[in-house]
């Protein structure tokens, strides 16, 4: 698993993609994902460490963005969050035992492989 830590001046939420806007990381909106956050910590007022899981092993929790059937599944990043797509994407969406169907919002584990 490749990750890195860097100063940030906004608090994010684990399981979160986030991109580069200039000097700054922010919430993925519409550019390339740099990541996803894995812990977000303050360490001076408007100062955090942020994790930011970049790609390989595992994988870690990711927002869902739509529903899921549960099945191993390609995924690309909407709006910060990890949405099912039939082809390309940034990586998978790894499925857990039992098996079942998630709906947005939920906790999923996804593995980014470009």
């Amino acid at each position: 698993m490749i990750y890195f830590t860097t100063i940030t001046s906004t608090s994010f939420t684990a399981g979160e993609a986030v991109e580069q806007a200039g000097s700054s990381i922010v919430t993925h909106n519409s550019g390339a994902v740099l990541g996803v956050v894995l812990a977000s910590v303050e360490v001076a007022e408007n100062t955090y460490h942020t994790k930011i899981y970049t790609a390989g092993g595992g994988g870690v929790d990711m927002i869902l963005g739509a529903d899921w059937d549960g099945l191993p599944t390609r995924f690309n990043f909407v709006q910060g969050r990890a949405v099912p797509v039939s082809s390309g994407g940034a990586g998978w969406l790894l499925p857990e035992l039992p098996q079942a169907a998630k709906v947005a919002g939920d906790v999923v584990k996804g593995a980014i492989y470009a």
